[in-house]
């Protein structure tokens, strides 16, 4: 008797493990939308006359960085303001319109503007932050930054 109450315990147990999903469905969330910018970080290389200066992790959450924004629209247009104050005073460093095309399995959105393609990689996104990493190389009136720029987020 006391094997067949075990028995029926561990069968009972086994189909309480077997049908419970313990992994959570993940949210389906858009990059669709206004986005503002909370913070930027730099990592990489600036180079200025000739001379290159490592740039490790720098970030800012200045006003001048926050004045940044990218717009997202349904119809895979947007529209980019992207200031930055990490490499010397504050400057604007892009203002375009642009299209887009963005790929949930890679998580990449491909922007296309004035002949140019970019694409950026959407390390996270919810229904209301989104942050995203660029390989870029970007020139400035101080010179040259070769490097990852990180864009963290919020609609």
């Amino acid at each position: 008797m006391k094997k067949i109450l075990f028995f029926t315990m561990m069968a009972g147990m086994l189909m309480t493990v077997s049908c419970r999903n313990d992994e959570k469905e993940e949210e389906v969330t858009s990059v669709i939308g206004n986005w503002k910018v909370q913070k930027m970080t730099a990592k990489g290389t600036f180079t200025s006359g000739g001379f290159p200066i490592p740039v490790p992790n720098t970030s800012s959450e200045s006003a001048c960085v926050r004045d940044s924004k990218l717009d997202l629209n349904a119809d895979k247009t947007g529209f980019v303001l992207l200031k930055q104050d990490i490499t010397g005073p504050c400057e604007e460093i892009g203002n375009d319109n642009f299209t887009y095309a963005y790929d949930p399995d890679t998580k990449t959105i491909t922007a296309k503007y004035n002949g140019s393609i970019e694409e950026f990689t959407v390390s996270h996104l919810t229904n209301n932050e989104m942050t995203l990493k660029q390989v870029t190389a970007i020139s400035t009136p101080q010179g040259i930054f070769n490097g990852e720029i990180t864009l963290n987020m919020k609609k």
